[in-house]
């Protein structure tokens, strides 16, 4: 719920290194689209995440890496990298309640 949207579309041209992709079920008329899964995109159309193991994908149907199923199922994309406070995103020294031992 935080970060900058990311279009996904033309070929996934608007993603970035770091960009969080996210997957689920897409909204029907019954139901709001649910996300069921999470990963990084990683550039040249691969993404890294666990699905019982950490694995590198690909939504080009042209990689030996490619799944079928997370291109189907992928919901949106978002960047939170850079994108700062205005935006949800805060750093974890400028939350009052958080303290390393070194702060």
């Amino acid at each position: 719920l935080v970060g900058e949207s990311v279009s996904i579309a033309d070929n996934y041209a608007h993603l970035s290194k770091g960009d969080l992709v996210f997957f689920g079920k897409k909204a029907i008329a019954e139901r709001r689209a649910r996300v069921t899964h999470v990963g990084i995109y990683i550039a040249q159309y691969k993404f890294i995440h666990e699905s019982g193991d950490v694995r590198i994908n690909s939504f080009n149907p042209g990689d030996a890496d490619y799944s079928e199923y997370r291109a189907n199922t992928l919901l949106r994309a978002t960047r939170v990298i850079g994108v700062g406070e205005a935006r949800g995103i805060r750093r974890l020294a400028s939350i009052p309640y958080y303290k390393t031992d070194d702060q």
